[in-house]
C-alpha cells in the first residue's frame, strides 16, 4: 500500500525539483525512511512510466532517475542522523575536481583562479567530472575575452550531449540560445544557469 500511495513522489521530485540540492534529498530520504523502500519505489517507477507511456521515457529521464536514486540511496548510507551537509558535498566535489584537473597538467593556481569565480551552489550542481571539463576549458580562456564559449562534451552519457556556453550576461542570452538549438533540430532536456560572480 506505500508504493501505491507514493509511487508518483520519485518521479515528481527527481522531475520538479533541484535534486542537487542537498536538501532536497534528505527530505526524500527521510520520507523514503529506508534502503528497501527506496529499491521498490526506483523499480515501480521506472516500470510506470515505461508502461504508462513508453514515448515518456528516453535516456535522459533514465539517467535523472539514475542519479536521483544514488543521491538518495547515499544520504540513506549516511544515516538519517546523519544528514548531507551542502559544505561537505561542495569540498569532496572540489577536491575531486581538482584531482582530476590536477592530473591533466592544470596547475593548482590556474584552478584557484577560475574558481574564485563560481559560488558553492556551483558544485553541488555539477559533478567532478562536469566541473574539471569546465574548468579545463576555462584555464585556457583568457578572463577579460568577450567572445562566448562553446563546446561539446566528448564523453556523451546516454545518447545525450552536454553543451557548454559560456558567455557574458545577455539580455534574453537563455532564450536566444534555446532557439538556436530548437532550429537546429535538438531537443533540449536539461539546462543549468550559473552565473559567475563577474557577470
Amino acid at each position: 500500500a506505500w508504493l501505491v500511495r507514493n509511487h508518483l513522489g520519485f518521479s515528481l521530485t527527481a522531475q520538479k525539483q533541484d535534486i542537487s540540492d542537498p536538501e532536497v534529498i534528505n527530505t526524500f530520504a527521510r520520507h523514503v525512511g529506508d534502503q528497501a523502500h527506496l529499491d521498490y519505489l526506483y523499480v515501480l517507477t521506472c516500470a510506470d512510466v515505461r508502461a504508462t507511456n513508453p514515448k515518456l521515457w528516453n535516456s535522459w529521464k533514465a539517467s535523472l532517475f539514475h542519479d536521483f536514486y544514488h543521491r538518495v540511496r547515499r544520504a540513506l548510507r549516511r544515516g538519517l542522523e546523519s544528514p548531507i551537509d551542502p559544505e561537505q558535498l561542495v569540498s569532496e566535489t572540489r577536491e575531486a575536481a581538482r584531482k582530476l584537473m590536477l592530473a591533466r597538467g592544470i596547475s593548482s593556481e590556474s584552478i584557484e583562479r577560475v574558481w574564485r569565480r563560481f559560488s558553492d551552489s556551483y558544485f553541488l550542481q555539477h559533478s567532478p567530472e562536469e566541473a574539471a571539463w569546465h574548468m579545463r576549458l576555462l584555464t585556457d580562456r583568457d578572463p577579460s575575452s568577450d567572445e562566448p564559449l562553446v563546446a561539446l562534451d566528448p564523453r556523451s552519457v546516454h545518447g545525450t550531449t552536454a553543451v557548454l556556453i559560456f558567455t557574458r550576461v545577455l539580455q534574453h542570452g537563455f532564450g536566444r540560445t534555446t532557439a538556436v538549438l530548437d532550429q537546429l533540430g535538438l531537443n533540449v532536456v536539461d539546462a543549468r544557469i550559473t552565473p559567475t560572480g563577474d557577470g
